[in-house]
């Protein structure tokens, strides 16, 4: 059941692939379709998406697809590894929602500039960036 309603998701999810010479990106054919922070029906919802919206690929393992971001999806990051609006550790985790028990969704190097959209608590809302992933 899961792997044929995961094929069903996909689907919905993909209108078009345009050439491999640009990025690829798929336009979105669901009324509201979840993006998640793993490719994993049980992971986190950490946004959605609607129909007509424009999504680029990373790729696509089995019947999920893989995509950047977009601009209206929140991701988040400790306070403590950011001074002013650039990364002050080495490596800092962005995470799907402000906790350390949510999904690594991508990381941020030394030096990196983050967009801040708000805070809660100790943690750093903030705007998307190309090498964070959802589902």
């Amino acid at each position: 059941m899961k792997k044929s309603f995961a094929h069903w998701a996909a689907a919905l999810l993909i209108a078009g692939v345009v050439s491999a010479a640009e990025p690829q990106t798929a336009r979105v054919m669901g009324q509201r379709v979840n993006l998640r922070a793993r490719a994993d029906l049980n992971a986190e919802v950490v946004g959605q998406v609607s129909e007509g919206d424009t999504l680029r690929i990373k790729s696509v393992q089995e019947s999920w697809v893989e995509v950047v971001p977009p601009d209206s999806v929140d991701l988040w990051v400790n306070k403590d590894l950011i001074n002013g609006s650039r990364v002050n550790v080495s490596q800092a985790n962005v995470r799907a929602g402000p906790g350390v028990n949510y999904t690594v969704v991508g990381r941020l190097n030394r030096d990196e500039v983050v967009a801040a959209k708000g805070s809660f608590g100790e943690w750093l809302r903030i705007a998307p960036f190309a090498a964070s992933s959802l589902w």
